[in-house]
């Protein structure tokens, strides 16, 4: 009966120990998760932040892209401002000298 009590007793020791054993296991599984998490957290973060920096290098090439365009249409503007100017006077040269021309022709009729 000795023996077999203290059998028992190991047994029930034993059967104390399993359901803490299983709690702590249980426990390392819940923080070996949270770390599987944390890590798929931070990797999403991490990808986000890829993400951003290069849309944000896309948006900065596209602003440096618009200014230079926009600088190339300012000079365009300028040119054809300058050559319309030009043309109007030739145009009013032009205009005058056929005045005179036309002048001097009344004048030796």
């Amino acid at each position: 009966e000795t023996r077999e009590a203290e059998h028992l007793g190991k047994e029930l020791d034993e059967a104390r120990l399993l359901p803490k054993e299983a709690k702590e296991e249980q426990t390392r599984q819940t923080e070996e998760e949270r770390t599987r998490l944390k890590l798929s957290e931070d990797e999403l973060l991490a990808r986000e932040a890829e993400k951003l920096i290069r849309l944000a290098k896309e948006a900065e090439e596209e602003q440096k892209r618009q200014t230079e365009e926009a600088h190339r249409l300012k000079e365009e503007l300028v040119r054809a401002r300058r050559l319309r100017t030009e043309q109007a006077e030739r145009a009013e040269a032009l205009r005058l000298e056929e005045e005179r021309a036309e002048a001097q022709r009344l004048e030796e009729k």
